[in-house]
């Protein structure tokens, strides 16, 4: 059995990151983090089941506040 792992990540100079992870098994994975301000960073995120799109997704939302 072949399998494959593919992914593309994305920087912008505003502080965002963007992510995507895609494997043969169909799980599909999505990542957003944006700087809000030099103390705040917010992350989305999200996976799925391409092959069964009937699954409901996973969805995190995580924001994290330094000192």
């Amino acid at each position: 059995k072949k399998t494959f792992l593919g992914w593309l990540r994305q920087e912008a100079p505003a502080g965002a990151l963007a992510k995507v992870r895609a494997e043969s098994t169909g799980l599909t994975s999505l990542l957003y983090e944006q700087e809000l301000s030099p103390l705040s960073r917010l992350a989305l995120c999200s996976q799925f089941d391409a092959t069964n799109l009937d699954k409901p997704p996973k969805v995190g939302v995580n924001i994290a506040l330094k000192n």
